[in-house]
């Protein structure tokens, strides 16, 4: 792609994970140039020599032909909002994949992913929207993970696996396959799942992973 026919970035976030994303970017070489910007005024007015500037929430004043949107936003709930205001709008947000991730053909993404380094799309699996795919995760054959939700680094989710909308898979878990995962459930760091959870909004943790309390 020539220069002048590159399109500009915009991350919204400057936590954590927005310094994933925009390595990501930079190393793909696919922008003119990227903006962050973050929620309150920033602490940091460069990363990874980015400028940062806080949201003024014009975003109409964004050449939808020209901007990508990415949401550097862990939290799934947040995310989420952020997710619904940019598409009502209809602000660009492109899945985003890392060129280390690996990703088995017939396989099926969204719009909105994050898709990090080291991770692993199995084949005939299926991302909706709106996730995040931390890096090293493996999401193995015919896993479904539908909307909104946050696969943390490490995590191991064998094949046939449902998660359903809104869900938080802690870093290092590993769920056992042909399980479903309900909506807005959370299974904690470190945690194997060997049975599912049947129930919305419900925290299971341990070894194996057992149900903690609603959330």
């Amino acid at each position: 792609m020539s220069q002048k026919n590159k399109k500009n970035a915009v991350i919204i976030g400057a936590g954590g994970h927005c310094r994933v994303i925009a390595s990501m970017l930079i190393s793909q070489k696919k922008y003119e140039f990227i903006k962050i910007l973050d929620f309150s005024e920033p602490k940091e007015k460069k990363i990874l020599n980015i400028n940062v500037e806080k949201i003024d929430n014009n975003f109409e004043a964004y050449n939808k032909k020209s901007f990508d949107f990415y949401l550097a936003i862990g939290d799934n709930k947040k995310r989420e909002v952020w997710w619904k205001k940019l598409n009502e709008i209809n602000i660009s947000c492109p899945s985003l994949i890392s060129d280390k991730a690996i990703i088995e053909r017939n396989s099926e993404i969204g719009e909105g992913n994050i898709i990090c380094p080291n991770s692993y799309l199995g084949v005939l699996s299926k991302i909706g929207d709106n996730n995040i795919i931390n890096t090293g995760s493996i999401i193995d054959h015919e896993t479904i993970i539908e909307n909104n939700c946050h696969i943390a680094p490490g995590s191991t989710i064998a094949g046939r696996v449902t998660i359903k909308n809104n869900c938080f898979i802690g870093a290092g878990s590993v769920i056992k396959d042909n399980l479903l995962i309900s909506e807005h459930s959370i299974l904690g760091a470190g945690s194997i799942l060997l049975n599912s959870i049947d129930k919305k909004k419900c925290l299971y943790v341990g070894v194996p992973a057992k149900f903690k309390r609603e959330i």
